[in-house]
């Protein structure tokens, strides 16, 4: 009867602790308020950055040229290197189009998508 009792005042101590050490974890992110978690969809292209204005369309703009394609993404939740062709949000391999009348947009084609749709891309100053 002496070791039952024993028994159950060491499961009921360590139940508290666990519970108790839980809470303390759960109270540990004071710092953490401060910190961005995710930076802006981007791309760096022509030793620029730009970033995802929101809007698609349908069909290019007449004057507008291949440059390229996406040759790395990095995290979203991590600096964009100072790289051409690198980016944040666009997976690697996406068509890079640029109007060299209009240097202040780039167009990336949205490949996952049945309808030929590009996103707009505004350069960031």
């Amino acid at each position: 009867m002496v070791k039952k009792k024993t028994v159950m005042r060491i499961l009921v101590y360590a139940l508290v602790c666990v519970i108790a050490l839980s809470f303390c974890g759960c109270a540990s992110n004071e710092g953490d308020t401060d910190t961005l978690s995710d930076y802006r969809p981007m791309v760096f292209v022509n030793d620029a950055f730009y970033g995802d204005s929101g809007k698609t369309i349908s069909e290019l703009p007449a004057n507008v040229n291949s440059i390229g394609t996406i040759t790395n993404t990095v995290s979203q939740s991590e600096p964009l290197p100072e790289e051409n062709f690198y980016s944040n949000n666009c997976p690697t391999g996406s068509e890079i189009y640029y109007d060299d009348e209009v240097p202040e947009k780039i167009y990336i084609k949205l490949s996952s998508l049945d309808d030929e749709e590009y996103s707009i891309y505004e350069r960031i100053d």
